[in-house]
């Protein structure tokens, strides 16, 4: 595919196993959104930043920025779901560049909570793109062979 992106943020390990997996899929650059201030190792610790985060509306200054994001028309998102929704870095990261005109294509990772608010909050974060249904795999499955047929499906609908 053509002018695709492939966005990811991820702390476990799993949204950038599931990124590579769409990478290969449809060719597209990828990005790893990380934040200048990396999250800590520790899980509570984490959940306790990113609830702060959440709160408190703190946009993480992120470490690297896209090239060029007006050159992309289709931009697959990769998060885990933080807090009822996605990680303010990729809000952070949505926020920054808006990618207007692009289709946004989510895929979030979860441990039970599914995808929750996000999709609507890309919509808030970037109104001049279109928003296509996303695709929630569980944590459980993130490396599961069949997942890869999952996101296949996901990919060739969209």
């Amino acid at each position: 595919m053509a002018n695709t992106l492939i966005a990811y943020f991820t702390w476990s390990g799993n949204s950038a196993h599931l990124a590579q997996r769409i990478q290969r899929i449809t060719g597209g650059d990828l990005f790893h959104i990380r934040t200048q201030q990396p999250y800590p190792k520790s899980y509570p610790m984490t959940v306790s930043r990113a609830y702060k985060e959440l709160q408190q509306h703190l946009w993480p200054e992120l470490a690297a920025q896209v090239s060029r994001p007006e050159q992309y028309d289709q931009l697959y998102l990769v998060y885990p779901n933080w807090c009822g929704t996605m990680p303010m870095a990729v809000s952070a990261f949505l926020r920054e560049n808006r990618f207007t005109g692009c289709t946004i294509h989510p895929l979030c990772t979860s441990g039970g909570s599914g995808m929750a608010r996000s999709e609507a909050d890309i919509e808030a974060l970037c109104p001049d793109a279109h928003l296509r249904p996303g695709l929630l795999v569980s944590d459980k499955a993130a490396r599961a062979p069949e997942t890869e047929e999952a996101i296949r499906k996901w990919v060739s609908e969209g």
